[in-house]
């Protein structure tokens, strides 16, 4: 099977392991909205061929909420009905994103 090769690939395909992560940690100063109201940033599929789509896989694993979702991603797998039966809002990134 014919494979791509070029110079640096290698670190291309390591880069995810050498970016530092952080916990996000709650800053009054910067929120809004109700605390209470449970909002969560979720990075979903993060295998290198992910391209973070919302999947059924990634939305069996989110935690229980039943209030309304939004959730912004660069596609979706899951049509218009599920989408309503699930009470998600969909917003194509980074179109959807108003500042």
């Amino acid at each position: 099977m014919p494979t791509l090769d070029w110079i640096g690939k290698d670190a291309v395909i390591r880069h995810h392991k050498e970016v530092p992560f952080r916990l996000l940690e709650p800053d009054t100063a910067l929120s809004h909205g109700d605390p209470e109201e449970g909002n969560l940033i979720v990075q979903g599929d993060r295998r290198p061929q992910g391209g973070n789509i919302l999947t059924k896989a990634i939305l069996d694993g989110l935690p229980k909420h039943d209030g309304p979702k939004t959730i912004y991603a660069a596609a979706t797998r899951l049509g218009a009905s599920a989408l309503q039966r699930e009470n998600i809002v969909f917003k194509q990134t980074p179109y959807a994103i108003e500042v």
